[in-house]
């Protein structure tokens, strides 16, 4: 989300709204400047990122349906992250500690024990 937002090229604040499977969309608030994240990944559907969230700028594979569902914004960019733009990230975002972020809860259950 972060190479989002530095892709985004934005001063101030800007929304990333990325698909996120089952209808619903990854976002995230940055701060265009910095690249730093403003509040946490949350996995929404269309309409209700567009009420928890009313930064105009919006960027990312999901900005056009949010910009949608909202009715109003400024599609900054739809593009995928490039590698390119990590060039941009503060080092404050970069780490060697890989590790998978989740946005929503798994649909799969573990069953009973056999």
């Amino acid at each position: 989300m972060a190479l989002i937002a530095a892709g985004a090229a934005a001063d101030g604040p800007l929304l990333i709204a990325t698909e996120g499977g089952h209808g619903e969309l990854f976002v995230q608030p940055f701060d265009g400047a910095t690249c730093a994240a403003l509040a946490p990944l949350q996995s929404l559907a269309p309409d209700m990122a567009a009420q928890a969230h009313d930064m105009t700028r919006v960027a990312g594979s999901g900005a056009a349906r949010l910009i949608a569902a909202r009715g109003s914004g400024v599609l900054l960019s739809a593009d995928e992250p490039r590698a390119r733009d990590a060039l941009r990230l503060p080092r404050s975002v970069l780490t060697d500690i890989v590790s998978p972020i989740y946005g929503r809860a798994p649909d799969a259950k573990p069953g009973p024990a056999r």
